[in-house]
């Protein structure tokens, strides 16, 4: 099974879209959010520690984003197979 998101990002890559670009722009950051909570916290002003209740609570909101209809409008992705690859990325980390 290939990496769907780089998968992903590969293909939007051929398109000069600006809104396509944008919302690829919107995935892979909410990704990197869910795969680094930590930079996610502080790219919202927050410095402080991180305590595996906000590590919990960053990876929540960003699948409870990739199930939003919000991201049905931007992005042609299946959510649940997105969101199972990075619990799988956590697992082997």
């Amino acid at each position: 099974m290939g990496n769907k998101i780089r998968d992903y990002a590969l293909r939007v890559d051929m398109i000069d879209d600006p809104y396509i670009r944008l919302a690829e722009a919107i995935v892979l950051r909410a990704c990197d959010d869910y795969r680094n909570p930590k930079e996610a916290l502080r790219g919202m002003g927050y410095y402080g520690r991180l305590t595996p209740e906000l590590k919990v609570y960053v990876r929540s909101e960003v699948e409870r984003f990739i199930r939003s209809e919000w991201f049905q409008l931007i992005t042609t992705l299946d959510p649940e197979p997105l969101i199972e690859q990075l619990r799988a990325e956590q697992r082997h980390d």
